[in-house]
């Protein structure tokens, strides 16, 4: 089924958000790792760049992975770019939650 740049796109952000959520990873950790600007990874989870096979290749050492676990239809949808997104979305339930401080 042919797929949208876009949806490509997306669900590259997606699986380099996935696998960087399974290795426990932060975007900044990650970043260092592939010798990427952390905002540019932030970009790619978001689906707001194209990046190239290079950085493919990057990220996925980074991650462990191949690349072309990175390029398989996403399992986990990309970042949400606002920042007072709900998280009632599926995506976000399965999101490692960092424990509250605060008791109750």
């Amino acid at each position: 089924m042919p797929r949208s740049p876009q949806a490509v796109i997306n669900s590259i952000g997606g699986n380099v958000r996935r696998l960087r959520l399974a290795l426990e990873m932060t975007q900044d950790r990650l970043a260092k790792s592939a010798g990427l600007d952390v905002r540019y990874v932030q970009r790619i989870e978001r689906g707001q760049v194209n990046p190239s096979i290079s950085v493919l290749v990057l990220l996925a050492n980074a991650l462990e992975a191949d690349v072309e676990e990175l390029l398989v239809q996403a399992r986990l949808a990309p970042a949400r770019p606002s920042l007072s997104s709900s998280c009632s979305d599926q995506a976000c339930a399965r999101a490692p939650r960092t424990p509250s401080p605060w008791p109750g």
